[in-house]
């Protein structure tokens, strides 16, 4: 989502407030990383791997990021 938008001059302004919550997710919680490494680590332990994708989750309710794109989808 970030990388589309940025690389469009979108004037909407529920757009730029995605893309600016897209830019801040990616700067606080880049996940891509650890992310592939722990997936090849723990493969065989899938408690390890669904306690990650709930770390996840939890991030994206920092600053109630789910609440704010879902907010601006509905009104696209």
């Amino acid at each position: 989502m970030h990388t589309k938008l940025g690389e469009k001059k979108y004037q909407s302004d529920h757009l730029v407030t995605v893309y600016k919550l897209s830019t801040y997710y990616i700067d606080t919680y880049d996940f891509t990383r650890e992310i592939d490494v722990l997936s090849q680590v723990y493969y065989k332990d899938s408690s390890r791997l669904k306690n990650l994708r709930l770390l996840i989750i939890s991030s994206l309710n920092d600053k109630k990021l789910i609440e704010k794109f879902q907010t601006i989808l509905d009104r696209l």
